[in-house]
């Protein structure tokens, strides 16, 4: 029996049944790349990233009867796989994450909109995002990279919503600021080349 052919849904009736080692060995081959890749991106690190990528496996091996199908089975695994890196920093104490005093930021970060898209893989947003905290990538990617919902994102990081949304909001802010550092950057450049080669010649005129 050819199990590639069956949807992720089927795959996981047969988890319940005699088939149950052949097809989570379908589920692994179908995503094992897209898991790998979500941990790399967040710990930067590939051999803790395939630790913690068989960890997400054996869980779904072992817990497949928590998919309770209310998202699709790719989403619902994602979210464990984010939740999974984000464990795994907290308990070798890679990443800690600080307590948010929600009237001090609510006005601070009001004109950030969530719902407005973010070109997260652009060569350089990527670059930024591995400067920040972890936990704060972690955010962004979900929301941005997989397209998550919010209610998703708070039920994998057992979190509030209206606690997600402010931490997204940080995040989004933070990135944003140093994108437009980043930029001011490259803008000036060219201005720093034509000035140290005016100087050059100046030199040269003088010698």
């Amino acid at each position: 029996m050819n199990y590639n052919q069956f949807s992720d849904l089927e795959l996981i009736h047969y988890l319940s049944t005699d088939k149950k080692e052949k097809a989570f060995r379908t589920l692994y081959d179908r995503y094992y790349v897209f898991v790998i890749n979500k941990c790399k991106r967040v710990l930067n690190n590939p051999n803790e990233a395939e630790d913690v990528a068989q960890a997400v496996f054996l869980k779904l091996h072992n817990r497949y009867q928590s998919f309770e199908g209310k998202a699709s089975f790719s989403t619902w695994l994602y979210a464990i796989t984010y939740r999974s890196c984000i464990d795994y920093m907290r308990q070798t104490k890679k990443m800690t994450i600080t307590n948010i005093d929600f009237d001090e930021r609510s006005e601070q970060y009001e004109h950030i909109q969530l719902d407005e898209d973010m070109d997260i893989e652009t060569e350089r947003n990527m670059m930024l995002l591995d400067k920040i905290n972890p936990f704060d990538k972690a955010l962004l990617l979900m929301k941005y990279k997989d397209g998550l919902k919010m209610s998703t994102i708070a039920e994998a990081l057992q979190m509030g919503e209206s606690n997600i949304k402010m931490r997204l909001k940080r995040a989004k802010a933070k990135l944003l600021k140093m994108r437009n550092l980043d930029e001011k950057k490259v803008s000036l450049s060219p201005l720093k080349c034509v000035t140290f080669s005016e100087q050059s010649r100046l030199t040269d005129t003088f010698k």
